[in-house]
C-alpha cells in the first residue's frame, strides 16, 4: 500500500537526509564503504524473504552531534517496527580501547537446544530409546513393576522433580513418594529404582547440563521466602518437596489445590521448571580467552563448519544454517561459544575514556559512559554502579552465538553498537503486537508457561520468525477481507561493524551472530 511508498525526507544544511521504506525492504543501506563488502546481500535471498527489514538511518554530521534528540526525531518513524539500525557519518571513527590483557570466560550455548519447550513423551521415549541401543541398553517393549506397566516419560519427570537420583537415595522413602506418583503401591519403591538405574540413569545423567535447585536441610524458627526473601515462622509457609525450600502461599506461582491437603506434596517454581525442561541450553564454559584468542577460535570454528574461509561465507548461508540446526529433528549437538553480559567496569567498553577524549572530540556525546551522564538521561541518578543498567555490558561472539527473545527489562530503550567483526541479524516484534507474541509463544510452547509462567524473562527460548509471522498473520486475519493494517508485523535487520541498533520500549527482540564480533549493549 501507499504506506509503503511514503518518504521522509528533511533538507539539513542542504544535505538530504532520507527515511524510504519503500527500498528498505529489497535491501539495507550502509555506508559506501561497506557497501561491497562481503556479506552485503538483497532481502531476497535471506532464509525469509517475506520478512521486511527494519529501517536504516543515515543521520547528517549536524545530526550525529546529540544522540537523545536524534532518536527522538526518528522515534515515531522507526518504533512502530521495534527497532532501527542508525549508520554514523564517515567522519565518526572511535579509537577501539579494550585492552589486549581483557581475558573472560564465556557460556557454551546448545544451539539445538535453544528452541527451549517441553519434550512430548513420544520425542523422549524416541531419544532415550536411540541412546540406550547406542549404549547397549536396549529396553523391552513393556517394563513392568509387578505386572504394572511403568511410563519411563513419567519416571524421569517424577524423579527430577524430587531432585534427581542422589536426593531420592539421600531422603528417607524417596523412592517411595516417586512409586505412589506412578500409581504404585510404596512397597515397590525398590522395584521403580530398579527400573530407574536400568533404562533411565544413564541418559539422565546425560540431559543433566545443570544441578538441580540447592537443598536445604532442616527447618529453622525463621526462614526467608525463597520469593520474596521476607523472614516468618516456618509454620506459615509452604515447604517444597524437591528442595526443602519454603514459600509464602501468595508469592508462589504454583498454589496447592484449594481441596488438597496442607501436607501434600507440594514443589516451587524453581524444581518443577528443572524438573520439566529437557535440557538447559546455556551452561558456563571453563576456558578462559583473550579477545585475539577467541577471535582465532572463532573463525577457526566458522571455516570448519562451512568448509570454507570464514571471510567467503554470506550472510544468507549463516541465517540458513543456524534455523537448520535450530529446528533440527536428529539431535544436533552443535555448540558455540559466547561471552554475554560482560561488565564493562572490570573489562572495558571499548570507547576511548573521557579523559582520554579532548573536549571538542566529534561525537562522544554517543560513548556509552557519557551517555550515562547527559541530562537527558534519567537513570545519571543511581548513585551505585549497576551492572547491565548504569554500566554497559559487553558481548564477544562467534557465529551462531544467540540472544533468544525478550525484551528489555522495565520495557526500556536500548542502545546497541558494534565494535569490530561479522554482522548479526535481528529479528523483531513491536510493542504492538507484545501481547499476541507471548500469546504465540503459548501455543507453541504450552506446558513450558503452564510449568514456567514467566519463561521469556530467562532469554533461552527461540522460535522462528517465519513461525511468528504465519500465526500472527493467522490470528490477524479472521476475515475473508481483513484491514491491511492488522497484519502481523515481525521484522528483521543486520547489523554491521561501525553501526547501531537502538530497541524500543516493550518490543521484543531476539538473534544471533553471522561470526566473530565484538558489541557493547547499553539500557
Amino acid at each position: 500500500g501507499d504506506v509503503y511508498k511514503r518518504q521522509y525526507q528533511r533538507r539539513v544544511r542542504g544535505r538530504l537526509s532520507t527515511f524510504d521504506i519503500a527500498s528498505h525492504h529489497r535491501h539495507l543501506l550502509f555506508p559506501r564503504d561497506m557497501a561491497n563488502t562481503p556479506g552485503t546481500e538483497y532481502q531476497e535471498e535471506r532464509a525469509f524473504p517475506q520478512i521486511e527489514s527494519v529501517p536504516t538511518f543515515h543521520p547528517t554530521d549536524a545530526e550525529f552531534r546529540d544522540p537523545f534528540k536524534y532518536i527522538t526525531s526518528i522515534y515515531e518513524q522507526s518504533s512502530r517496527f521495534g527497532i532501527c539500525v542508525i549508520v554514523p557519518p564517515d567522519r565518526w571513527q572511535p579509537k577501539f580501547s579494550v585492552p589486549e590483557t581483557m581475558t573472560f570466560s564465556p557460556a557454551t550455548q546448545s544451539i539445538a537446544r535453544l528452541c527451549s519447550r517441553i519434550v512430548q513423551p513420544e520425542e523422549f521415549l524416541t531419544a532415550l530409546t536411540i541412546h540406550n541401543l547406542n549404549h547397549g541398553l536396549p529396553i523391552p517393549k513393556k517394563v513392568t513393576v509387578g505386572e504394572i506397566p511403568i511410563d519411563l516419560d513419567l519416571l524421569h519427570k517424577q524423579s527430577r522433580l524430587r531432585g534427581g537420583k542422589a536426593r531420592l537415595q539421600a531422603r528417607h522413602n524417596g523412592w517411595a513418594s516417586v512409586a505412589r506418583a506412578l500409581g504404585l503401591r510404596a512397597e515397590d519403591a525398590c522395584g521403580v529404582e530398579e527400573v530407574y538405574e536400568t533404562y533411565l540413569d544413564h541418559y539422565s545423567r546425560r540431559l543433566q547440563l545443570v544441578d538441580p535447585p540447592t537443598h536445604v536441610d532442616g527447618r529453622s524458627s525463621k526462614t526467608k521466602c525463597l520469593e520474596c526473601s521476607a523472614e516468618h515462622h516456618p509454620g506459615s509457609m509452604l515447604w517444597c518437596t524437591g528442595c526443602e525450600r519454603p514459600c509464602h502461599p501468595f508469592c508462589t506461582l504454583h498454589p496447592p489445590s484449594e481441596d488438597g491437603e496442607r501436607d501434600s506434596e507440594w514443589f516451587c517454581s524453581a524444581c518443577i521448571q528443572w524438573s520439566t525442561k529437557s535440557h538447559f541450553p546455556i551452561k558456563e564454559s571453563r576456558c578462559l580467552y583473550s579477545c585475539k584468542t577467541f577471535e582465532e577460535v572463532a573463525r577457526n570454528r566458522k571455516a570448519n563448519y562451512f568448509r570454507k574461509p570464514a571471510s567467503e561465507v554470506r550472510i544468507c548461508e549463516v541465517e540458513r544454517a543456524y534455523w537448520r540446526e535450530l529446528e533440527s529433528k536428529t539431535g544436533s549437538e552443535l555448540e558455540v561459544e559466547y561471552g554475554n553480559d560482560l561488565d564493562t567496569a572490570q573489562h572495558g567498553s571499548g570507547f576511548p575514556s573521557k579523559q582520554d577524549c579532548s573536549k571538542h572530540e566529534y561525537g562522544q556525546a554517543w560513548y556509552f559512559d557519557q551517555l550515562i551522564r547527559r541530562p537527558e538521561n534519567l537513570l545519571r541518578g543511581f548513585s551505585d554502579l549497576i551492572s547491565g543498567i548504569t554500566n554497559p555490558w559487553l558481548y564477544v561472539a562467534q557465529f551462531f552465538s544467540t540472544f533468544c527473545w525478550h525484551n528489555e527489562d522495565c520495557h526500556s530503550l536500548s542502545i546497541n553498537y558494534m565494535h569490530a567483526g561479522d554482522s548479526k541479524i535481528w529479528y523483531t516484534v513491536p510493542a504492538s503486537n507484545a501481547d499476541k507474541f507471548g500469546a504465540v509463544m503459548r501455543r507453541n510452547f504450552p506446558e513450558l508457561f503452564e510449568a514456567y509462567p514467566n519463561a521469556l524473562f530467562q532469554l533461552c527460548t527461540m522460535i522462528s520468525p517465519d513461525v511468528l509471522h504465519k500465526q500472527g498473520v493467522e490470528a490477524s486475519r479472521p476475515r475473508p477481507s481483513p484491514d491491511p493494517h492488522s497484519v502481523w508485523e515481525v521484522y528483521t535487520g543486520i547489523q554491521k561493524p561501525g553501526t547501531f541498533v537502538v530497541t524500543f520500549p516493550k518490543a521484543y527482540h531476539a538473534g544471533f551472530s553471522t561470526g566473530y564480533n565484538l558489541s557493547l549493549i547499553h539500557i
